[in-house]
């Protein structure tokens, strides 16, 4: 959270555009303004036990984000497909679900919503085969983690996620396998 003061009238801050990540409050003449800076991470997995581990993991690195958590690959496309200014950072998508599986999302996220390219899409499947690997980027996987089976892994790999070189081209660096 960055928090910023300034000192000016009431009047002009209500003239500042707010939104979602922008909070503030008057006393007086005194007006503060609040920045929360976060993330927001879809995590898309049938799996209860799963999905529970990883939003734990993801809440002991400390950031302030916003989790939703998303049981079918039917609900996670109606959900990005309702959505037009605020699109998730990262989503986490396992591969293997009932209905609609992980890798036919990635190819509808990739082809149908009219999302930010800013979307970072990372499988999360207990499948480590090299041709589900090379299928995941094929179709526009930016990262490709095998479920680790320790939770410090898990917590590894969230901190190697988070934190990744986005920039970089090589895929090398987009795999996780313990």
């Amino acid at each position: 959270m960055v928090d910023i003061s300034f000192n000016f009238t009431p009047e002009k801050v209500v003239n500042c555009i707010i939104n979602s990540r922008l909070y503030f409050y008057c006393i007086g003449f005194f007006c503060k303004i609040v920045l929360f800076v976060y993330g927001l991470l879809f995590l898309t997995d049938n799996d209860e036990d799963d999905l529970m581990l990883l939003h734990e993991a993801l809440l002991s690195f400390k950031q302030p984000f916003e989790i939703v958590e998303i049981f079918s690959g039917e609900e996670l496309m109606e959900k990005l497909s309702k959505m037009t200014e605020r699109f998730p950072d990262f989503i986490f998508l396992d591969i293997a679900m009932p209905g609609i599986d992980g890798f036919k999302c990635l190819e509808l996220i990739k082809n149908r919503i009219k999302a930010p390219s800013l979307i970072k899409i990372i499988i999360y499947s207990g499948d480590s085969s090299e041709l589900s690997i090379q299928k995941g980027f094929s179709l526009g996987a930016d990262f490709y983690a095998v479920k680790p089976n320790r939770y410090e892994d898990l917590k590894n790999l969230v901190e190697l996620v988070i934190e990744n070189d986005w920039k970089s081209s090589d895929t090398t660096d987009k795999v996780f396998h313990v």
